[in-house]
């Protein structure tokens, strides 16, 4: 035996190789004409439906007005202004619970002033 040779004696036989690729390629050419001619049968029989087709397959449904918005960054600014309106202006959220809306800067200085509430220190049981 020759120490030199380093490589695999035995190499991979090509009939193997060229009978695996041609299965390959008939089981795929196989299913293709499987799926084929299942969507053909499939066409043929939705065809031969006696159903009539949906009277909303035909109908022109226009969603509510207004079905575009014209002009995005503009609603985008009046909607803010109505924000920064109710963020700093007074008025009732619930009059008959008497629950008012006060503006942010007033809430913050009022809170700076007398602190937030805090609960009562449980009781220790000595």
């Amino acid at each position: 035996m020759n120490e030199l040779r380093r490589h695999e004696e035995r190499d991979l036989s090509v009939r193997v190789i060229v009978i695996f690729a041609v299965a390959l390629v008939a089981f795929g050419l196989a299913a293709q004409g499987l799926v084929g001619a299942l969507f053909t049968r499939y066409h043929v029989r939705e065809k031969q439906r006696d159903t009539p087709p949906s009277p909303l397959r035909e109908a022109k449904f226009q969603p509510s007005a207004p079905r575009l918005q014209v002009n995005p960054a503009g609603d985008l600014e009046t909607i803010r202004r109505r924000e920064k309106q109710l963020l700093s202006s007074y008025g009732w959220v619930d009059r008959d619970h008497g629950t008012v809306r006060i503006p942010v800067d007033q809430a913050m200085k009022r809170i700076a002033e007398r602190g937030l509430p805090s609960r009562p220190a449980p009781r220790s049981a000595d």
